[in-house]
């Protein structure tokens, strides 16, 4: 059951395969019959508007959500960008969503999911890391938690696992041994490490690539610093592969590589970076390789 729903789940997300659509609304019933509660999570929702801009692909979306939502122990869950929220008020046009009085934006079904409080924070590291072999003195948790507090006094999720897959790649567990990164550098320990990762994924794209793995990601971004999705003919034409002396194949494993990295990720047809996070930093001047 579980697996049957999971296959056709991106099916449903990209407004494709009708058949498939029915077989994940076959199996909610089926689950209901036997009372058994089941979530529909779809996540970077926003992702959904800015792939699919024909209406009647978003149409079949939002009616297959009126149907879920009209079988018993269904719960669905949309998690998408708050500059994004807006779009939801299409599906209240596009059909009828009686079960939520046709708002979507209803304060009573909206939660907000932001970054973590300091406490939170650090007892998420330290739950992370108690198990296994990585574990950083408790001065080093502290200072990280500090470091990485935004402007709002919270951290990003993103930058936890960031961080912490770096210092465990580097074998570091001591205060001193992360104050000891910014040595010589322009950047705070943190940011260090960061373009430490970024680094990295470029490197891995071999040093004949490095200059237009680089490129390529500048391209992923607009002139605010925001994500910029593009297909791979809209970046091998931004830019202009035969000149910079690479060819399909070099684009083909950059774009590979930076995928498999985590730096980008393509939903649908176009490439682009998968946070908001990355795409600040990729500005930022590169850390000297270990």
């Amino acid at each position: 059951m579980c697996s049957r729903l999971a296959d056709a789940d991106g099916a449903v997300a990209q407004g494709e395969d009708e058949g498939e659509v029915a077989a994940v609304l076959a199996a909610l019933r089926e689950n209901a019959d036997r009372q058994r509660l089941m979530v529909l999570i779809f996540d970077q929702f926003e992702e959904f508007f800015f792939i699919h801009r024909e209406l009647g692909r978003r149409k079949a979306f939002f009616d297959f959500l009126h149907d879920a939502l009209d079988v018993p122990y269904v719960k669905v869950l949309l998690s998408l960008r708050e500059d994004y929220l807006h779009y939801l008020l299409e599906g209240d046009r596009l059909t009828n969503l009686e079960v939520v009085n046709n708002n979507l934006l209803d304060r009573n079904i909206r939660y907000t999911l932001g970054n973590f409080p300091p406490n939170d924070a650090r007892d998420i590291i330290q739950s992370l890391t108690e198990r296994g072999r990585f574990q950083p003195e408790p001065e080093l948790v502290d200072r990280i938690v500090r470091d990485l507090a935004g402007d709002d006094g919270r951290v990003r999720p993103i930058e936890i696992q960031i961080l912490g897959s770096q210092l465990q790649d580097r074998g570091i567990t001591t205060l001193r041994e992360y104050k000891a990164l910014s040595q010589g550098e322009d950047l705070g320990p943190e940011a260090v490490l960061v373009a430490g990762f970024l680094d990295g994924a470029i490197a891995d794209c071999g040093a004949e690539n490095e200059d237009a793995a680089l490129m390529a990601l500048n391209f992923l971004i607009d002139e605010n610093g925001a994500r910029m999705p593009k297909s791979r003919l809209e970046l091998a034409n931004d830019l202009n592969i035969p000149e910079i002396g690479i060819d399909d194949n070099g684009l083909d494993l950059i774009l590979k590589v930076l995928e498999g990295s985590g730096v980008i990720e393509k939903p649908g047809e176009r490439y682009q970076i998968t946070h908001d996070y990355l795409a600040e930093r990729i500005g930022t001047p590169r850390s000297s390789r270990p």
